[in-house]
């Protein structure tokens, strides 16, 4: 078989156990112990985050206001004519449509 030669050849074998051997040094085991990271956020940065968390608990369609206004429609009590502009133009300036 082909990969069987190829390591013969290099005298490896498969899985690396006669391959070269490495040693760790003291140094560089201590020199990895003693360099840690952190990272710190800005209080700005930590009060958006809580801001989007909130926002995320939030619906985005607010059932009350909806069900009020399907209520006053059926009344008769809503002035169709002039919400529907707006809420065209709210639709366009929020790429829903």
């Amino acid at each position: 078989m082909e990969i069987q030669r190829i390591t013969e050849a290099y005298q490896l074998s498969a899985y690396g156990r006669n391959g070269p051997k490495t040693k760790k040094t003291e140094s560089s085991d201590n020199a990895a112990d003693k360099v840690k990271e952190s990272v710190e956020f800005s209080p700005s940065s930590i009060n958006l985050q809580k801001v989007k968390e909130a926002v995320k608990t939030l619906p985005e369609i607010r059932i009350p206001i909806v069900e009020e206004i399907m209520q006053r429609i059926k009344n008769n009590d809503y002035p169709i004519s002039r919400h529907a502009e707006d809420a065209i133009d709210n639709m366009i300036k929020g790429s829903i449509i």
